[in-house]
């Protein structure tokens, strides 16, 4: 116990634990080995409860109370309630410790064995339904319902697009159940959640407006550009004002959802210019700034602004009054926070084409989102914080966006909306199209891709592939070093100039090692068994010999 102890204060003992991981919130490993732990020596004592003092009850009771009240002392967490922290267990412990006592008296009492079996029981089903309902409140669990009025309608329609197309591309839904469905639906999308962390990418997807962030990403906050970008080549959309594309692919389903197909979509992996090595983004830069920057750094043309502001607003609101605080935020606060109060603006379309919004803030407070009048859902607050597509508008169209305030304000620095240059991207998506028209990816294992390209001077492989530990590459069967990319989150590669064929294969790192400490435990498990065993079958023959010798005796 006190080896478990020391692990959880020396950082490379503790790494071990979690796979090469610093502990994230849940998952810490030694917690279910305490635990363990402690049923095994409870059982132990449990065993020979007929041998133990009246005393060792009360050390036991005052050592458990004591770790009550330093929880007590020590806990400054928000969610923290003393009645079910300290006085519930508190109880519990004083009820089973009276038990035990008399367990220990009358043991063979059989009223006495059942009191006892249904008191920890109990005790463990009310803790395990309490810590359960405060993780839901936290990170929501969903229920089978949800489930099967989803995943298995929404798999069919993925399994008709992989049946349509056998290529290795990305696909995406706007709807969401939760960030792994892409999982369950095996789309290789952007949404994801994991307890490994893989803080650089998160990051990344974060300073280009997606909803991003602490171990998830979901795919909220595209734009044309980034599914571009991180090959996005079908999304899945049950409502059409929420995605920009117009080309769609036929499917059957019960679901009302469409298939949506992203033409220009680039891949896992192509050529780019080697400007994406060293490009590297401010922590508060805008993202459609850092969206126009990738895009000048993929492709070498420094002249590329896809995303061009829309200045051309008016700004209005109801039962509102505006402020600022010091740190360069506008707040807008209810004059009367029993009415309605909302902030709107009325813009002009420059051009036609797609027109985006990010609102940055630090303060997020939950909002409803208006196009037209027409209902677009909830703006900040966590997965719903990103860079909001408003639609596709006409040349000098006029529309109005509007926020309805739920809490009694909202902040946020300045208002961005911007428009997609439709010409500058085509003209993006043709540099890209010409660097890659030789270029051929291609899924050739459950871990491996291959692709044949021809480069020029001043390429690289740029690939959406995020960096980690346990990627090999080989240009023409030759290892070669894997570098990194944009904000060093990405893996990139340099690679000469000719035909040439790139194979990257991943192994998990640290997956050798496991195995073979996997493989050393179980083996020292079988040995322990068989220890035991011979020193217990010793034990019963010595044990029989005396009594034997006992018999002659008399």
């Amino acid at each position: 116990m006190g080896a478990l102890v020391i692990c959880m204060y020396i950082r490379p003992v503790d790494m071990m634990w979690h796979g090469g991981q610093l502990p994230n919130w849940l998952p810490y490993r030694y917690s279910f080995l305490i635990s363990f732990l402690l049923v095994l020596f409870g059982a132990q004592a449990f065993e020979n409860i007929k041998k133990l003092r009246g005393s060792s009850f009360g050390a036991a009771f005052a050592i458990l109370l004591a770790m009550l009240l330093i929880a007590d002392h020590a806990d400054e967490n928000e969610r923290y309630q003393q009645v079910l922290t300290i006085a519930v267990p508190l109880g519990v412990l004083v009820i089973i410790c009276i038990m035990a006592y008399v367990f220990r008296k009358y043991g063979g009492n059989n009223v006495m064995k059942i009191l006892l079996a249904s008191a920890v029981t109990l005790e463990c089903f009310l803790n395990t339904f309490s810590s359960l309902q405060l993780m839901h409140k936290d990170i929501v669990f969903s229920n089978r319902s949800t489930y099967l009025g989803d995943i298995p309608y929404s798999r069919k329609i993925t399994e008709q697009v992989h049946e349509s197309d056998d290529g290795f591309y990305r696909m995406e839904k706007t709807y969401h159940r939760c960030v792994n469905d892409p999982i369950a639906l095996r789309m290789y999308g952007m949404s994801h959640s994991s307890s490994t962390l893989n803080s650089t990418a998160i990051k990344l997807l974060q300073k280009l407006g997606y909803s991003a962030r602490e171990h998830y990403t979901r795919y909220d906050g595209s734009t044309l550009l980034t599914d571009d970008i991180f090959g996005v080549k079908y999304v899945l959309a049950n409502d059409p004002k929420t995605i920009p594309y117009t080309d769609t692919m036929p499917i059957e389903t019960e679901l009302p959802v469409r298939v949506y197909k992203n033409k220009d979509a680039l891949g896992f992996a192509y050529l780019a210019d080697s400007a994406c090595e060293t490009l590297e983004f401010d922590d508060d830069i805008q993202p459609f700034v850092a969206q126009n920057k990738l895009a000048r750094a993929l492709s070498g043309d420094d002249t590329l602004e896809i995303f061009k502001p829309l200045n051309n607003r008016i700004f209005n609101s109801e039962n509102i009054r505006t402020g600022t605080t010091t740190d360069a935020h506008f707040s807008y606060r209810k004059k009367d926070e029993d009415d309605a109060a909302w902030i709107s603006y009325t813009l002009t379309a420059d051009r036609a084409g797609a027109v985006y919004m990010y609102l940055p803030t630090t303060y997020e407070r939950e909002t409803e989102l208006y196009v037209n009048d027409l209902y677009r859902g909830n703006y900040f607050r966590y997965e719903n914080f990103s860079i909001e597509y408003l639609g596709t508008f006409e040349e000098d169209e006029e529309f109005e966006v509007r926020l309805n305030l739920k809490e009694n304000a909202v902040y946020f620095t300045a208002a961005e909306f911007y428009y997609l240059d439709s010409g500058e991207l085509e003209r993006f998506q043709s540099i890209m199209q010409q660097k890659n028209a030789a270029s051929e990816l291609e899924r050739t294992g459950g871990c491996t891709l291959r692709l044949d390209f021809t480069a020029e001077k001043g390429d690289v492989i740029f690939t959406s592939i995020p960096v980690e530990e346990g990627w090999t590459a080989y240009i023409d069967g030759v290892e070669t070093e894997i570098g990194s990319c944009v904000d060093e989150s990405l893996i990139c590669i340099e690679v000469p100039e000719g035909e040439h064929t790139l194979v990257l294969d991943f192994f998990p790192a640290g997956l050798k090692i496991g195995l073979v400490m996997t493989a050393s435990g179980a083996a020292l498990l079988v040995v322990m068994i068989l220890v035991s065993r011979r020193m217990r079958i010793a034990d019963e023959k010595r044990m029989r010999e005396k009594s034997g010798k006992s018999d002659v005796s008399e």
